[in-house]
């Protein structure tokens, strides 16, 4: 007879697992999760990479729709939360390092220097984008694409 296998399925949402009093148990040494709730008070919610296209074609509108955008999102932001923006043409460019979104104006007027002209290469810029985040300490990681 053939041997199957088994497995096992734990499911939790945000308030399953420490504070459902599964910390310092079998199932929290058995899962490739920890269950300490004090972590989560100095981890940011969010890091947010901003990626935004400024070749030639966002000339005009378009350059300040992907502006706009990128601000409104960093204004929903929490202070503690993370955000970068990287803008490219045919390369990627940081115009803001991961940063706490509580320099909101320094983070704004950084949007605000941004101008197209050049060649498109997306691929560079996600993947910087996924480099930064992929060492960022937060709960949720988000990229923002606009192009």
């Amino acid at each position: 007879m053939r041997d199957l296998g088994g497995g096992l399925l734990f499911a939790g949402g945000e308030n399953g697992y420490a504070l459902g009093g599964w910390m310092h148990t079998t199932m929290e040494r058995i899962l490739p999760v920890k269950m300490d709730s004090e972590k989560k008070k100095d981890t940011p919610s969010v890091a947010l990479a901003l990626v935004i296209d400024r070749s030639g074609s966002m000339q005009g509108q378009p350059m300040e729709m992907a502006k706009a955008a990128s601000r409104a999102a960093v204004d929903v932001l929490q202070p503690d939360d993370l955000v970068e923006v990287i803008a490219f043409d045919s390369s990627p460019t940081r115009y803001v390092k991961m940063t706490q979104a509580r320099r909101k104006s320094r983070i704004e007027g950084d949007i605000a220097r941004i101008q197209p002209g050049g060649g498109t290469e997306i691929f560079p810029a996600l993947d910087a984008a996924f480099q930064d985040l992929s060492v960022t300490q937060a709960r949720k990681k988000h990229v923002i694409l606009l192009t």
